[in-house]
This record gives structure tokens, sequence and C-alpha cells, in this order.
């Protein structure tokens, strides 16, 4: 007798101890029923103790169960009932299964497909100045980040972040510091006018952020006279032409129909350095003239540095919008030819993007 007590004792404290450190559950009706889950092809199946059988749930036999940190309904789709996992909750909430998506709010679901989601989207906006929905693109991370969206404030769905891809001009004063046994350690501030082409891509987990890369074309040159000692008359000439590539992290604030942003980027360059020296010797003795010429032809080199920005991005039409920004640009440690060129300088950009 005292082993059958003992016995039952052992399994009713099994059962508890399995209820209280499990939060995962089948929901039926109004009761729960704690357990461990697994899913089998679209089947559930909880176990309330070890030495007690599984017992399988379809979708149609309960109201939602919790498993693995994540609370799945059932939902029907393209005529078929299937569990479906909530990943976005609040007033609207977004459901995924396999690729397939469902929108609900004040009980009321619907199917989300690649026809139909801007409308969904827009019949679950609070915001009645929003009449279109046109930025939005289908997919898991961008309808999460929509749905996140209406939660907060549905006006701000007409900001929703979207790749960006445009062309850039600009001007700039960059400082040109040069050394060498053939130059002179001397600094020269020269205009640059940077093109390029430019690309955004959204990370839709953050709103307001995105991965910003440009490729520019850049050049610029060096021109130093010298008339010291027995050298009559030096003319140095430096020329630095080539690609940089800024890539680096872009924050804008998209809640505003202009839009202040704020950059920095890591750059990498591909140079073509390239330089001439003229110079003329008197000797003093006999009144003769000597003249030296080096001629060096370009050569590679590459370059590392850094970008600081801020602008502003003003919408045009459409998706289409300008960007004014202005830009602090650094380079070092571009070298050919014995020849070591640093750049520094402010640089001003106009964008378009398409």
């Amino acid at each position: 007798m005292q082993k059958v007590v003992l016995f039952f004792m052992i399994f009713g404290m099994s059962v508890s101890l399995l209820n209280a450190q499990s939060s995962d559950y089948v929901k039926k009706d109004s009761s729960q029923i704690f357990g461990k889950i697994t899913v089998v092809k679209g089947v559930v199946q909880i176990k309330r103790a070890a030495n007690e059988p599984a017992v399988s749930y379809g979708p149609n036999d309960i109201k939602e169960f919790y498993a693995g940190g994540h609370l799945y309904r059932p939902f029907e789709y393209n005529g078929e009932k299937l569990f479906f996992q909530q990943i976005v909750s609040g007033t609207v909430t977004l459901y995924r299964s396999k690729g397939k998506f469902v929108i609900e709010k004040n009980g009321l679901a619907t199917e989300v497909t690649r026809e139909n989601f801007r409308e969904v989207l827009l019949q679950n906006s609070s915001c009645e100045g929003l009449s279109s929905i046109p930025r939005v693109s289908y997919g898991r991370a961008r309808l999460k980040t929509a749905v996140r969206m209406l939660n907060t404030d549905a006006c701000k769905l007409r900001y929703f972040p979207t790749p960006q891809f445009g062309v850039t001009v600009g001007v700039g004063r960059i400082g040109m510091e040069t050394g060498s046994f053939r130059f002179p350690e001397a600094a020269q501030s020269k205009f640059i006018f940077p093109v390029g082409i430019y690309a955004e891509l959204p990370f839709y987990r953050w709103p307001g952020s995105s991965f910003a890369v440009e490729v520019a074309y850049v050049s610029t040159g060096y021109t130093e006279y010298l008339n010291k000692g027995a050298v009559k008359s030096a003319y140095f000439d430096l020329k630095t032409e080539g690609a940089i590539v800024p890539v680096g992290l872009k924050l804008s604030l998209n809640r505003f129909y202009l839009k202040p942003f704020i950059k920095t980027q890591a750059v990498f360059s591909y140079l073509r350095l390239s330089s001439r020296t003229d110079i003329i010797y008197s000797v003093e003795q006999n009144g003769t003239v000597s003249f030296s010429r080096q001629k060096f032809v370009g050569e590679n080199c590459v370059a590392t540095g850094f970008t600081i920005a801020s602008g502003i991005q003003v919408p045009v039409y459409d998706n289409h919008a300008i960007q004014v920004e202005a830009k602090y640009l650094s380079l070092s440690g571009a070298e050919a030819n014995d020849v070591e060129v640093n750049l520094s300088g402010i640089v001003l950009s106009l964008s378009y993007n398409f």
C-alpha cells in the first residue's frame, strides 16, 4: 500500500513540475492544457507527462497554442485551415506560415497575397490622409515593418523605407598634402567635382536606418613652383584620379515630409597617381645651365579613409527625391612613384534617386 501511495505522489509531483516548468500550452475553448509540444506536419502533439501518450490536435480542434516562445493560431487560407505563427502583435496583428501571411484586426482576419497586400494594409490603417501605399513591397521583413508602423502611427506608412538608387554630383574644396624626395613637403587646396552613383538599402527591422554605398569618380592635381639656391626654376606636377567607394550607415528621421539624416562611412579608393618634375640648375662657376626632367608614368594605389555627412532629403513626386548633403572626406595612404598623397576637405553633393 505504501508503495502505491509513493508511486502516485511521485507521479503527481512529476506532472506538477512539468507543468510549472513548461509555458507551452494548447487552448481549447477557454481552457489551457500545459505540456511539452511538438508540431509534426501541421499537427500539434502535446505531452503532459513523460509517461503519458501525446495527444494530437489539428487546426480545427483548438483556438491557439504557444510553443518555443511563439503564439500560433489557426486561420483559413485558400480554403485550407493552417496554423500561423504570430510575428507582430498589437491592434493589427501579423501571422505567417511558410510564406503565407494573414493580418487580423478587431477579430477579422484577412489573407495577404502579393496581389492584395497594399489594399489590406490600407484597409487596416486608421490614417484618414493615407489614400495609397505605393512604397511597401511584398515580403516578411517589409510586412513586419509596415504592421509595426500601423500599430504606432498609421500615417507613418507614407514614409515607409524603400531601397533607393540614384546619381550624385558634387563640388568640394580638398586639401592635398604631398611629400617625397621629388616633391617638396607642401599642401595645396584644390577643387574637386565628384560624379557617381549610389544605393541605399533599408534595414526593415530598424526603420530609419539603411546601408549606404556610393561609387564616385574624382580627379585633382598638385602644382608647385620653386626658386631657391642653385635651383633657378623647378616645376612639380602631380595628378590624382580614380574611384572612391564610401560604405556605411545612414540614419534618417522619416516622420517628417523633409527627412534630415546623418551618415558615417568608411571609404575605400582605387587611385592612379602620375607625376612630372622639371628642374633647371645653374652652375655659377662657368655660367652653364643644366636641365633635368623626370616624368613618371601613372601607378595605381589603394587608399582608405572615412566620411561624415549630414543633409536633408526632399520628396519630389511618387518615389523620387532630391538629396542635399555636406560631407567631410578624408583619404590617406595613397602612395605611388615614391610620392605619398593625403586628401581631406568638405564636399557638397546633390543626389537624385529613381
